[in-house]
This record gives structure tokens, sequence and C-alpha cells, in this order.
């Protein structure tokens, strides 16, 4: 029973919103504008280079709040331990309403094709990691693209970062 007890603390812990530990920001790229939140390492050391993650949210987070994005996973990067043990720069950008990170139609029972072009907001999550590479002490060959249910399944071999 303390099993389930504790499983079910760190499932809710882990979804809760941390907005107040992520600074809100917005990218403006060829497509539009990007809301996003950003982390940063806890502590950041003079010379030192840090992993930059995008959290791709799923469907139930899109919208123009620039906080429903954190709702599952927020809490998790921004715990203490995790920001001490692990210090990255954490980005989360929110979706719009009525748009997708991939253009797939999701009634579909096929498997999906990724389109050759990229959604608008996917295009502006493109040009934003590029920008954030260049202005903060990121170290380029530890980006790394996570995310849940609609937030996954990107393909980056066709989809470049330059």
């Amino acid at each position: 029973m303390r099993l389930i007890a504790s499983l079910t603390y760190l499932m809710f812990s882990a979804s809760a919103p941390a907005a107040e530990d992520f600074v809100a920001k917005s990218f403006e790229g060829s497509k539009g504008v990007l809301p996003y939140r950003i982390l940063a390492p806890a502590s950041i050391e003079p010379g030192s280079r840090y992993p930059l993650v995008i959290f791709l949210h799923g469907a139930g987070e899109r919208g123009d709040s620039n906080k429903n994005q954190l709702h599952h996973g927020g809490s998790l990067f921004s715990k203490a331990a995790n920001r001490k043990d692990y210090p990255a720069f954490v980005v989360f950008p929110q979706c719009p309403n009525g748009k997708r990170w991939v253009e797939v139609n999701w009634g579909d029972p096929k498997p999906h094709q990724l389109p050759d072009e990229p959604s608008d907001p996917m295009s502006l999550v493109i040009e934003l990691i590029p920008s954030l590479a260049k202005s903060l002490p990121v170290d380029a060959s530890r980006i790394y693209l996570m995310g849940i249910s609609m937030g996954t399944g990107i393909d980056w071999r066709q989809y470049r970062c330059e």
C-alpha cells in the first residue's frame, strides 16, 4: 500500500505546475510568435556550457496562457535536487490552440507520414533553438528534444536545426 501511495505522490508532484520557477518569454520568428517558458541551471559556472532541453507538450496544454505547457513535467525539472544534479536550460514552448507540432490527420487509421514542411509552431521551435544556443552558454552537442503525446514522434532527420 505504501508503494502505491508513493507512486501516486510522485505522479502528482511531477505533474504539478511549476510556473514560478520558469521565466515567461516569447520568440518572434518567421512564422509568428512562440510563447515559451525557460528554466536556467540553478547555478551557472563561468566558462561552462550546459545542455538545452526542449519539452513539447501534448494537445491538452495548447493555448496562449504561456503556463499550461508546464502542467506535465515542469515541476520535475524545477525540483532543487534535479537542478543541482542535472544543470540544464529547459524550455517549454506552447503550441497555440488549433495547431499541432506536426500537422497530420489524427483520425487516419494508417501510420502517419511526416509532412514535407514543419508546422508553423514547429518552425518557430526550430528557429528558437539556434537563437538560444547563441545567446546562452549552451553545449551545442547536448541539445535534446523530448515531449509527451502530441509532442512525441518527431523525426528530426527531416527537420534540421542549423
